[in-house]
């Protein structure tokens, strides 16, 4: 994927707009209240705005998979996540995210395996996400990422080398998550890109209903 950047886009669901430091300090902190990183030798901030779609098995399908409950008994099939396990200790596990807002300026990949997430409350959450590359060096470009909202019922199993953000929430204070990786996932297999030096934040901006 190219790396370069610009910051107008024909997709209604995607925007870029270049700021003053000030005007995005106070952006982010009102609507925000975001943790971003920030740079002091940084005097103008590219802010990214996406607009999340409801997640379904054919609009995630470049990026994974999906699932819900199903009958008790029902065999296996191609319907249930199918999963690459790396010959490792599988991890499944429950992890606490406090709220940091909805943006972010980093997106990462795991090489050795499948992550499935699902969120443990009723509140909907959100998951940024960009095709695989298998390669730092090849990270998305703005107009790669999209986002998605899950429902609280829903498993995401992520492909393996699928860029992802994530996950997020608005109104809690915090969520609980179960996630299946590795035990090593977060130590060896955590290929992260900063989006700082190229002075561009991502903010999520959910549909008002």
């Amino acid at each position: 994927m190219a790396s370069s950047l610009t910051t107008r886009y024909s997709n209604k669901t995607y925007g870029c707009a270049t700021v003053k430091r000030s005007e995005r300090f106070k952006r982010l902190e009102t609507i925000a209240k975001s943790k971003i990183e920030r740079s002091d030798n940084h005097d103008n901030q590219q802010i990214c705005t996406l607009q999340p779609k409801a997640i379904d098995s054919t609009n995630f399908s470049e990026y994974g998979q999906i699932a819900s409950w199903q009958k008790d008994g029902e065999i296996f099939s191609e319907k249930d996540l199918q999963l690459k396990i790396r010959s490792d200790i599988p991890r499944l596990y429950i992890f606490r995210v406090e709220n940091r807002g909805l943006s972010f300026n980093a997106i990462t990949y795991h090489g050795n395996v499948t992550q499935c997430l699902m969120g443990l409350s009723v509140e909907p959450w959100y998951l940024a996400v960009s095709t695989a590359t298998m390669s730092l060096r090849e990270f998305p470009s703005t107009k790669d990422i999209e986002v998605f909202q899950i429902p609280s019922n829903v498993i995401v199993k992520l492909n393996v080398g699928v860029w992802h953000a994530g996950p997020f929430f608005e109104k809690s204070t915090h969520m609980d998550f179960l996630s299946l990786e590795l035990s090593d996932t977060n130590i060896e297999d955590h290929n992260t890109h900063s989006y700082i030096t190229e002075k561009i934040s991502f903010h999520i901006t959910p549909v008002q209903k």
